[in-house]
């Protein structure tokens, strides 16, 4: 599978053969009075995956292209890939300060992804339970309105996944109140920095779990 990482919490992920396409979370450009600079995505896909409702994650319509809009909690199925829709929270206090959000867990070319969205709070037995054994991670690490480097490595923790991929930081291309890589990148063993475009397959998962630093592409 190729995973790019189009900037913030945006990530399409694409099958081996390219007859899956799938995109989370893209961001509204110029979001938050300008302080999200990402260009905008130019990607097509078959399915737009949305963690909650807000500006940095739901671009839905700045998105081209016949997509379909998933977004709430149960399951899903997008060209034969079932996708699980996770309830969780944007909070460490059951929602009561920024409200709800959706984990998504699905498998691609044998390989178990999870998108976090903007979870704030480590997991429980039954989200754990929902999202299953999961190799490829993609976790906010920026704080503020998410969880925080100590949070987001406690979800490592109790994933297990192979590849861990950041998202929800400051960048060059994101000028909010919120952390770097850094702090998160300090409690890993592994780190790789990587260009915008991962590929990945079953047989080549690193044996310990890997932090993989991307670029963003827009």
């Amino acid at each position: 599978m190729k995973i790019t990482w189009c900037g913030h919490s945006a990530f399409l992920i694409a099958s081996d053969n390219g007859l899956v396409r799938l995109l989370f979370d893209p961001y509204i450009p110029g979001s938050w009075n300008g302080a999200l600079k990402y260009a905008p995505i130019r990607e097509t896909c078959d399915a737009v995956f949305v963690s909650h409702r807000h500006d940095g994650h739901f671009g839905y319509n700045t998105i081209n292209g016949n997509r379909a809009l998933i977004r709430g909690y149960g399951k899903f199925w997008v060209q034969n890939v079932h996708v699980t829709g996770v309830k969780t929270w944007h909070d460490s206090s059951n929602g009561q300060e920024r409200g709800e959000n959706t984990a998504f867990g699905f498998q691609l070319d044998n390989i178990n992804l999870a998108h976090m969205g903007d979870i704030g709070h480590t997991l429980d037995d039954q989200q754990l339970e929902e999202l299953g054994d999961i190799d490829v991670l993609m976790v906010p690490c920026g704080g503020r309105s998410t969880v925080d480097a100590k949070s987001a490595f406690g979800i490592v923790q109790q994933l297990r996944p192979r590849v861990v991929l950041p998202m929800h930081y400051k960048t060059e291309g994101l000028d909010a109140d919120l952390d770097g890589v850094d702090a998160f990148a300090e409690l890993f063993p592994q780190v790789e920095s990587i260009s915008a475009s991962l590929e990945l397959t079953a047989d080549s998962l690193p044996e310990e779990t890997t932090l993989m630093v991307m670029t963003p592409k827009y």
